[in-house]
């Protein structure tokens, strides 16, 4: 079992969640109920003085400081953020773009773009600080600024100069208001007088005229002026400057004036004054009170047993209306034009149906046997006749025409019969069938019209002797119904949409299958309106069954109690959220009042609607008031919680007419984390209508839709951005678009100047280190080849400083045969040329070059000692070209290159042969440094393919020759060093090319 202790306390889970939902309710009830109950600002708050700026946001002087209002947010300034006083009497805002606040402390400020301007930081305001004196009002003329003190003083303030006027005249005591006329004069109004002062006379000894000196004025905003006591006084100032001269329009005994008291109005004293429209609204020590131009109306009363101090309208023709210590209040555009009446005040337990009559009086039916007829605003009140009622007692659910009889729908009657010509029902001519719960009926001919109703569909004949009779077609409960005349009956039900044709009922639209019906209204030829409830606005074509859903975004229209089609083809929407009109040609939807509106209907430009205890009518004219122009506030950009200045540049004008406010564009740092841009356009009609459509390029390619003004972006890359911001909402005019561009600037890291700068560092710093990479492997190739140079150098000398053995063994047996033969003459001849060619061959082995000329000469005395040892005979010639005769001292070639190619030519090549040999060298100059060396043997030559011992060690000293000669070199190998042609029997030809 459960614990005493847990009953108790789910018990009292229970009694707090209903009393919870029952104060819900309650709330929900005030929000919405506008008609009696307006909405509230700073409930509980004093306040003291309101004014709407340029921008259209409003302002509230209040005991907590200076409170600015957009229509989505408040914004409080105070001694927190530097105000001089919290309690602020007075405030004003100029077409310079100043809001001003006069505070109890008698110091002046001024707010401007956001910024709160003192005597403390301003030496504008330096002379408008007083501690014992008290100002007495402020007054705003386009971009100039009135504050006027007790004592006779007044200040004049321009965007940069501010001026000081004492007056001395001793019956102007204290200006307790300030105001101009259309003349331009300046109005001064005191305790007990009202002066005109003509603005060229503003001088300290000013000439003023007084009138009104019988009374009390207690505030002047403009006309009328209501000075204290039993007359109201209408002026309408002159256009006329020539009419300077001439008396003052309420300054004549043809003033327009109004007696009071009225009883209606209760009050010590006329505290504020608003005209709309040739409407008064007036507001005293005990109400606020709209009165009515044409005589005879009855006065409007809100706001009773409040403190009204000040009442205001906006841009958008709402009334504000402030008190010291309940708020502020709000009234909807044109509230004060609306007749009507509260159902429980009236006698009407609860309203259920309306008609709105041909001659514009309205018939109201309850949920009691009373109904009642508005006309002339007067409430009519008559009982229906006790056939009308049944066991469950009596509504009265449905009013409507069938030619020209009305008809009445109670829970359990259907009645038909005329109107007498006072508007009253004659229920004795009329005739009654009984239908339980009507809903709906659709006349199709003049004797003949179905019904919606609880019990099914109902079809009504009347009689040729004006009776009524009636079949049931269908048994289900319908609760609307519509008339096609190829598609039949279209009915509507809790379950979905039907149709019925040839005594069958089949269901169509299967998409609404699990929706409730609300309403069917034809629309066009063929289309078909339907409303639900929870499922919004639905149009079908009966031919094709297309269907398709209207303003789906829209959640104010998900609720639809009724609809109806006025004579001029809009839409009337009955909402859970309030009254809407829609005029499909302009695709328009306008918000008529807000709350649970029941039924409705609309004749003749006439609009008449219920709330369970309130009924409404007004002119279908006037709709939420004027049309006005959406204003977006200067915006304000923030990066990274530091607010960057935004100047406006230009105003563009499209080809549609729309207007762009264009900004300077704004670089922010590259470290920029967190962007926040907010504006507003003050909308004060109706919560949650304002939207507002932003694009950022190039990151957006279409518009974003939001409710709020704020935009943030967070780490936008770096680069250049173009943010559009417009507005929109209903009865209004579109707001000039903003185009805000702003540069997030790339790091230094990634700008084009230090990317160029950084590859031109890298491909210098790359450049040097290939060099240096380079200049390494050249040194180390240089090293490599200085030792392999060096290495073939010192074989090539150990080679030639190695004599042919045969060679010199030859000789000394050549020396030895000379010396046998007692030739020794011709020994010691052959002894000295030796002895000086080994001596000369020494001497060039450690030589790198020696002279042309020097290598010569070796090269003959070697070739005269082989000429003393070989016994055939052998020639041996030298060619030079002529550029070569005069440059052998001056041309230098590696020492003993030539030899071994002579040496061979000798040993290998003439030796052996039996003929006579001839050796040529040639040696020529080719081109400026090329030296061209051919030497050639008629020898046996040689075969390549054949290899032996000795030419082994000749082929040895052939490569390092050839390598040799490939070091020498200059360019790249083009052809090859050494070039070596032999046949064998025909004799040998070498040609080899050496650098000079």
């Amino acid at each position: 079992m459960m614990r005493r202790s847990e009953l108790l306390l789910r018990c009292s889970a229970a009694l707090l969640l209903a009393l919870m939902l029952l104060l819900s309710e309650d709330v929900f009830r005030d929000a919405n109920a506008q008609i009696s109950r307006p909405q509230n600002l700073l409930a509980g708050t004093i306040v003291y003085d309101m004014v709407q700026d340029a921008e259209g946001n409003l302002w509230f002087g209040t005991e907590n400081g200076l409170i600015r209002y957009d229509g989505h947010g408040l914004r409080r300034y105070s001694t927190a953020e530097g105000l001089p006083g919290n309690s602020v009497l007075y405030v004003g805002a100029d077409a310079a773009g100043r809001v001003w606040a006069l505070d109890f402390t008698g110091n002046t400020s001024f707010v401007r773009q956001g910024v709160l301007h003192t005597p403390a930081d301003t030496p504008l305001l330096e002379d408008a600080a007083s501690s014992n004196l008290v100002q007495t009002s402020v007054f705003t003329d386009a971009d100039t600024t009135w504050i006027a003190w007790e004592q006779h003083r007044v200040m004049r303030f321009t965007p940069d100069q501010a001026d000081n006027f004492s007056f001395l005249n001793p019956e102007l005591v204290s200006v307790r208001h300030i105001a101009r006329d259309r003349r331009g004069n300046i109005m001064l109004a005191s305790v007990d007088s009202l002066y005109q002062v003509s603005p060229g006379s503003l001088y300290p000894t000013a000439a003023i005229r007084k009138s009104f000196t019988p009374g009390r004025v207690f505030n002047y905003r403009g006309v009328p002026f209501a000075p204290f006591g039993t007359a109201w006084q209408r002026m309408e100032f002159s256009a006329d400057a020539a009419a300077e001269s001439a008396a003052a329009p309420w300054m004549t005994a043809g003033a327009e004036t109004i007696k009071f008291p009225q009883p209606e109005i209760r009050g010590r004293m006329f505290t504020a004054i608003e005209t709309y429209d040739e409407f008064i609204a007036l507001g005293t020590t005990d109400g606020l009170y709209f009165i009515s131009p044409e005589p005879g109306l009855p006065v409007k009363t809100a706001l009773e047993g409040m403190f009204v101090n000040r009442v205001l309208q906006d841009f958008e023709g709402n009334i504000w209306a402030s008190t010291l210590g309940s708020g502020v209040f709000k009234f909807p555009a044109g509230f004060w034009q609306t007749a009507g009446f509260e159902a429980s005040k009236a006698g009407l337990s609860s309203l259920r149906s309306l008609l709105i009559l041909p001659d514009g009086s309205v018939m109201y039916g309850s949920a009691s046997e009373v109904y009642g007829l508005h006309r002339n605003n007067e409430l009519t009140l008559s009982l229906l006749p006790e056939y009308m009622s049944s066991r469950f007692g009596l509504q009265l659910l449905l009013m409507d025409y069938w030619g020209d009889d009305i008809v009445l729908a109670s829970s359990n009657r259907l009645f038909s019969g005329p109107v007498r010509s006072d508007g009253t029902i004659d229920f004795e001519a009329g005739y009654f069938v009984t239908v339980g719960g009507a809903k709906q009926i659709v006349p199709v001919s003049e004797n003949r019209i179905y019904a919606a109703a609880t019990e099914g569909i109902i079809q009504i004949d009347r009689l040729p002797d004006g009776g009524l009779t009636h079949q049931n077609l269908y048994n289900r409960r319908f609760t609307a119904l519509a008339y096609h005349p190829r598609s039949g009956l279209i009915a509507g039900s809790a379950q979905g949409v039907w149709q019925f044709r040839d005594n069958l009922l089949t269901p169509v639209f299967q998409v609404l299958e699990n929706a409730q019906i609300t309403d069917l209204k034809r629309w066009g030829q063929d289309e078909l309106l339907i409303s639900t409830n929870g499922f919004g606005l639905w149009q079908a074509c009966l031919l094709s069954g297309e269907l398709f859903r209207l303003f789906e975004d829209d959640l104010r229209l998900l609720n639809i109690r009724e609809l109806k089609i006025d004579e001029t083809g809009n839409w009337w929407l009955a909402t859970s959220t309030g009254l809407f009109s829609y005029n499909p040609a302009a695709e328009q939807l306008i918000s008529w009042d807000t709350g649970n509106i029941r039924r409705i209907d609309v004749k003749n430009g006439l609009l008449a609607y219920i709330t369970s205890d309130v009924a409404v009518e007004r002119s279908v004219a006037q709709a939420n008031g004027p049309e006005f122009r959406l204003n977006l506030n200067h915006p304000r950009l923030i990066a990274d919680q530091v607010q960057v200045a935004l100047k406006a540049s230009s105003l563009l004008s499209g080809a549609d007419g729309s207007e762009t406010r264009t900004y300077s564009a704004v670089s922010l740092p590259h470290h920029t984390r967190l962007l926040q841009l907010d504006t507003s356009a003050p909308f004060f009609r109706e919560e949650g209508q304002l939207k507002y459509f932003f694009r950022l390029e190039p990151a957006d390619t279409g518009w974003q839709e939001t409710r709020q003004p704020d935009f943030t972006f967070r780490v936008l890359r770096p680069g250049s951005y173009r943010l559009h911001i417009r507005a929109e909402a209903p009865g209004a005019q579109a707001a000039t678009a903003l185009l805000i561009p702003f540069v997030i600037e790339a790091p230094f890291w990634k700008k084009s100047w230090f990317l160029v700068l950084t590859f031109l560092l890298s491909l210098g710093l790359l450049v040097a280190l290939v060099q240096l990479q380079l200049r390494a492997v050249k040194r180390r190739e240089q090293a490599k080849l200085q030792q392999y140079v060096k290495t073939v150098e010192l074989e090539q000398q150990a080679l030639t400083a190695m004599m042919n053995p045969h060679f010199v063994f030859n000789v000394l047996n050549s020396v030895r045969q000379f010396m046998a033969a007692k030739e020794d003459g011709k020994a010691d001849e052959y002894l000295l040329l030796f002895a000086r060619l080994i001596r000369l061959q020494l001497e060039a082995t450690f030589r790198k070059k020696i002279s042309l000329r020097q290598e010569l000469e070796l090269l003959e005395m070697y070739v005269r000692l082989e000429k003393l040892r070989i016994q055939n005979p052998l020639e041996f010639h030298v060619y030079l070209s002529e550029e070569l005769q005069e440059e052998l001292d001056e041309i230098e070639i590696p020492s003993m290159l030539i030899q071994p190619f002579l040496e061979n030519a000798l040993l290998h090549g003439i030796q052996p042969s039996a003929k006579p040999g001839i050796v040529s060298l040639t040696v020529a100059l080719e081109g400026q440094n090329r030296l061209v060396v051919k030497l050639e043997d008629n020898g046996i030559g040689f075969d390549k393919n054949h290899k032996t011992k000795q030419n082994r060690h000749e082929s040895l000293a052939l490569k390092l020759i050839t390598q040799r000669l490939e070091l020498m070199q200059p360019g790249p190998k083009t052809e090859t060093a050494l070039l070596i042609e032999s046949k064998p029997g025909e004799g040998t030809v070498v040609r080899f090319v050496l650098p000079v």
